[in-house]
């Protein structure tokens, strides 16, 4: 017989979003979670001082930490948290702000009244730091026409949505799961209006229990010190979001109602800071015109909300038959992303057009050297580009391809790109091996290209075919390969392929040299025409890529893709990709590639076992463009230095 009572049962979590806010959760959270197990604190990524910080006060206290290398938003923290709660066998859900606090009994009040009414979402009276109201009671969303007011000033026949405010909530984990949790297309404020709705639609009930107290000093997160004014995150995302609620939650005719009053309703928001920040700053002014031109966009994008308003511009031109393949599947991947708008590289959009972000790839191509009149307009041209994101505070994405600039760049051209380097809010990396020190960046494997090549016919495999295809750089060392394979017994069926276009007309020369006599080795230097990437790969009995620097490589995926083996050098990457895709594809040297590497490579590529494919399912494009978007919505919030 269970002799465990219904209480001893309950295990309630106090889950709390920190961003930048270890001051604050020092000071508040010991006084609401005395005599609590279970608190989980989202360390909501601001920066190494503070993600330490957050440890140590964790370690202190016995807090469980959940560390995502972005700023996640508030609802994006909350969902962390919660997830980690529900793993840990929670029963019922605190959400608190850093700057706010309740004292254990109301704490325990609250929890105990949503787990005995688990439809029932319940916040306390709230008060600032002096003791005045905050949020005594509920709020109404008034449909009419967007604004917020106090349940106690209703007009009669209203039609509203109450809500209370996230800074202070409880819920049972059943009523959580029933209403999905928050929205984090807000990113930052009405995500908890957006929930008490959902709520609603559950069945759920919305209410305040006056005689619980939270503490809340609003100023802690969003307010100005020492003066009533916000911050322009504040104005700016209120302002938006609204908008962004009429689009998710209200027909076309109440949408296009809102939107006509939200000058109105979004000078109302800055009012809440009071008349005397417009003597002090701009900034008030700055985020309202920002804020409501992104109303704008979120009602004229509809239900897709602020993520089919977010424009991102590539660096590549459009894609043509000639571009890597790589940039035309991510440029549709984007395309067919909702919530993203995608413009491809022109000097008229960099300069004058509209995009929220820039993404770059290889940033180096736009300043490239070629006819002397053309380089000096470029870098003109790439010059204002970079003084314009500054101004504009237009946040860069970077995709980390490689981890050094190229050799050969000019003093201007390391300036320029070092200027674009120092805008870089976050970077899109393509495999975990890649050391990003402290900074924001989002992982998104190198997508593989068995779509893009299965429409060619897979040839057959000559015997001893050695294969080195993609464009010819220095740091690839085909002189090396070409070197090693001359040491190769000439009467050992070999052949080498080498097919691609090299980077200077000297190294074309180089490289022809070092084939000169070889009647074994056949060169086609120049553009490779995806038919012929497949053939030449089909062909080999193994690629050989002999990189001296191999960070992350789409030849070597390409390969991959057409079910060919590569050998290429031992490194953490490499051994990575090999445990991923199945031993036997990706074989590797050390040191210099000499002709035993290759003898070798041949011998194990023919007797060791493998998978009959190597294993790219970590690497579809389904996924890639929602894990970009992720990427860009954390950029922006970097450069709006995004808290609540």
């Amino acid at each position: 017989m269970d002799t465990t009572s219904e209480h001893d049962r309950h295990r309630p979590a106090l889950v709390v979003v920190s961003y930048g806010s270890s001051a604050l959760l020092a000071q508040n959270l010991p006084r609401s979670a005395a005599g609590l197990g279970l608190v989980v604190v989202v360390d909501s990524w601001s920066g190494d001082a503070e993600r330490r910080a957050v440890r140590a006060l964790a370690a202190e206290h016995g807090w469980l930490v959940e560390e995502p290398d972005h700023n996640t938003g508030f609802g994006g923290g909350c969902n962390l948290g919660v997830e980690r709660a529900l793993r840990e066998g929670a029963t019922s859900l605190v959400l608190l702000n850093p700057d706010a606090w309740i004292d254990p009994a109301g704490l325990a009040s609250l929890v105990e009244q949503v787990e005995g009414e688990r439809s029932l979402l319940l916040a306390p009276r709230i008060v600032d730091g002096r003791g005045r109201p905050w949020m005594s009671g509920l709020m109404d969303l008034r449909l009419a026409d967007g604004t917020v007011r106090s349940s106690r000033h209703r007009p009669p026949g209203a039609e509203v949505v109450e809500w209370v405010s996230g800074a202070a909530m409880a819920l049972s984990v059943d009523l959580w799961t029933a209403s999905g949790g928050f929205d984090e297309d807000y990113f930052l404020y009405w995500e908890d209006i957006d929930l008490c709705r959902r709520v609603h639609a559950a069945g759920g009930t919305v209410r305040v229990d006056t005689s619980v107290t939270a503490v809340h000093d609003e100023g802690g997160t969003h307010s100005t010190a020492g003066s009533r004014a916000k911050s322009p995150l504040f104005y700016r995302y209120n302002i938006r979001n609204r908008a962004l609620y009429a689009a998710k939650w209200l027909p076309a005719a109440d949408r296009l109602r809102w939107a006509r009053q939200t000058p109105r309703t979004a000078l109302d928001t800055l009012l809440t800071g009071g008349r005397r920040q417009f003597l002090q700053s701009t900034a008030p002014w700055s985020a309202y015109l920002r804020g409501v031109l992104s109303a704008c966009r979120v009602v004229l994008a509809g239900a897709s909300g602020d993520r089919a308003a977010t424009t991102v511009l590539e660096s590549f031109t459009e894609p043509s038959p000639a571009t890597n393949p790589y940039i035309s599947q991510l440029r549709d991947s984007l395309a067919a992303t909702p919530g993203l708008v995608v413009r491809c590289w022109s000097w008229r959009t960099a300069l004058v057009g509209h995009f929220d972000v820039l993404h770059t790839h290889w940033t180096e191509a736009l300043i490239e050297r070629r006819g002397p009149a053309s380089t000096i307009v470029r870098r003109v041209l790439f010059a204002l580009v970079v003084l314009r994101l500054r101004l504009t505070r237009r946040p860069v994405v970077r995709t980390v391809h490689n981890l050094h600039l190229p050799e050969g760049l000019s003093w201007t051209e390391r300036f320029l790109l070092r200027r674009v380097d120092a805008l870089t809010a976050a970077r899109v990396v393509l495999n975990d091996t890649t050391p990003v020190e402290g900074q924001l960046s989002v992982l998104v494997p190198h997508g593989h290209y068995r779509t893009w090549f299965a429409r060619y016919p897979a040839p057959e495999v000559v015997p001893g075919r050695l294969v080195f295809v993609g464009k010819v750089r220095r740091y690839k060392n085909v002189e090396g390969l070409l070197r090693a394979f001359s040491d190769l017994p000439s009467d050992a069926g070999h052949t080498l392929h080498v097919a691609g276009k090299p980077s200077s007309p000297q190294l074309t020369e180089r490289l022809q040299a070092l084939a000169a006599g070889d009647g074994r080795v056949v060169l086609r230097l120049g553009f490779v025409e995806d038919a012929d990437f497949a053939r030449e790969v089909g062909e080999a009995e193994l690629v050989v890529l002999p990189y001296h620097e191999m960070h992350n490589s789409g030849s070597v995926l390409a390969a991959l893709s057409l079910d060919r083996p590569v050998l290429v050098p031992d490194n953490e990457f490499n051994r990575a990709l090999a445990a991923e895709v199945g031993e036997g594809w990706v074989l590797r040297f050390t040191g210099e590639l000499d002709a035993a590497d290759i003898q070798d490579a041949l011998d194990r590529s023919r007797t060791v076992p493998r998978p009959p494919r190597p294993d790219l399912t970590a690497r579809d494009w389904s996924t890639a463009g929602e894990a970009h978007r992720a990427a860009f919505t954390a950029a922006v919030a970097a450069r709006s230095g995004g808290r609540r």
